[in-house]
């Protein structure tokens, strides 16, 4: 990729989208990154775990390491095209191959097909010759020649997946403890009192697992005592910044 005109680091890119939103676009993405922001991570973990490795009784799905998701998408006048154009090929009527590319049930039928224009729109070439013959990249063609699509026949297994306490709220958690702290700071509370009411509103449980968890990432020691001096330091910032008036 040429990235002459912008500014980039190597080693942080978790997002890159291409094409136009009203034609075919290709975006590949860090999707436990997203799971985890959408809080649908215990969802996508669960499917993602029954992927088979390289023997069956095996996962290939490790938590520690990246889930990357590609994606083509195809806007609905794109489709509406394809849908002409078997139209013209098989000699049906404009409106009803039109409308039965316009559903989702429709398209299912083409998933294949799709995938395959797909990965030909937006190919990952390399140069391997002086003449400058271009061939797919390994992954491309294992993609094309590999991946295969079918599809849905209508059941559904109904099985509930439910969230791990704690995981994937870290967002709300912050949010709770942020507004927790500044009505103690309006209230004067001291840390010793505020941390006291922390520990007493419900939520401590899941701010210990996340300060512990946060530690370990950072591979730093833990401590109980960490949160109390984390409560002592935003309560004295809203008093310095006037938050708590």
């Amino acid at each position: 990729m040429n990235m002459g005109e912008i500014a980039s680091v190597f080693g942080n890119g978790q997002s890159y989208l291409f094409g136009s939103a009203s034609t075919v676009q290709f975006a590949m993405y860090r999707k436990d990154v997203q799971a985890k922001a959408a809080d649908k991570m215990d969802f996508w973990a669960n499917v993602w775990s029954q992927a088979p490795g390289e023997s069956f009784d095996r996962s290939a799905y490790d938590p520690e390491r990246p889930v990357w998701r590609l994606e083509f998408r195809f806007h609905h006048s794109v489709l509406a095209d394809f849908g002409r154009g078997m139209a013209q090929d098989m000699d049906y009527g404009f409106s009803f191959q039109s409308a039965v590319w316009a559903g989702l049930r429709g398209v299912c039928g083409h998933l294949q097909g799709l995938w395959a224009y797909g990965l030909n729109s937006f190919r990952s070439e390399r140069r391997v010759s002086a003449r400058g013959a271009r061939y797919y990249a390994p992954m491309w063609q294992f993609l094309l020649d590999d991946v295969r699509w079918s599809c849905p026949d209508g059941d559904f297994a109904y099985r509930r997946v439910k969230k791990t306490p704690g995981v994937g709220n870290e967002k709300n958690l912050m949010l709770a403890l942020g507004n927790l702290l500044s009505v103690y700071a309006r209230n004067g509370f001291n840390a010793t009192r505020a941390y006291a009411c922390i520990k007493a509103s419900g939520i401590y449980d899941d701010l210990y697992n996340y300060f512990e968890k946060r530690a370990y990432f950072r591979l730093q020691c833990f401590q109980e005592s960490d949160i109390y001096q984390f409560v002592e330091k935003a309560l004295n910032l809203r008093v310095l910044q006037g938050r708590a008036a």
